[in-house]
């Protein structure tokens, strides 16, 4: 005769098929852990990982990108040569003693962007605004140029 658990198990056909393979799962989940404690390897030494930055004594710079300004190309006292009335005027350094020497630069304003800030420079008569590349360093590596600051130059007439 059927015990009351094996007469429920009869009807409820569902039940029984998930019970049935949870057994199964147990079973194959034992069989497969004995066969690879017996046949699998053992376990070697465990690799160290390789760290994903440098490692150094000295502190390093943050892994985020920065810039560096350059300095500004043409510095105080220093002759241009160029079409300064031009929105473009290349200017170029030249030897203040130079026939090409055109302009004088009389005073620098890094971060300016308006050539009007010559107004109040004394004996300025024109400013031209240039804007420098910035090299972009990421881990102490130069990975590009981006726009940088703009520098205004004050000019002076090299024949005054």
């Amino acid at each position: 005769m059927f015990s009351p658990f094996q007469k429920f198990l009869r009807k409820h056909a569902a039940l029984r098929a998930f019970l049935i393979t949870i057994v199964f799962m147990v079973a194959f989940t034992l069989v497969g852990a004995l066969i690879d404690r017996l046949v699998g390897s053992q376990p070697g030494p465990t690799p160290i990982p390789v760290p994903p930055f440098p490692i150094t004594d000295s502190p390093s710079p943050s892994p985020s990108p920065s810039t560096i300004p350059p300095p500004a190309p043409f510095a105080d006292g220093s002759c241009l040569t160029g079409n300064f009335r031009s929105s473009s005027p290349d200017a170029k350094n030249v030897p203040c003693s130079s026939d090409n020497a055109d302009e004088r630069v009389v005073e620098v304003i890094p971060g300016a962007t308006d050539p009007s800030a010559c107004q109040g420079v004394h004996n300025a008569t024109l400013g031209f605004e240039e804007q420098e590349e910035t090299e972009e360093e990421e881990n102490g590596v130069i990975v590009g140029e981006i726009p940088g600051p703009t520098i205004v130059y004050c000019l002076v007439s090299v024949s005054q």
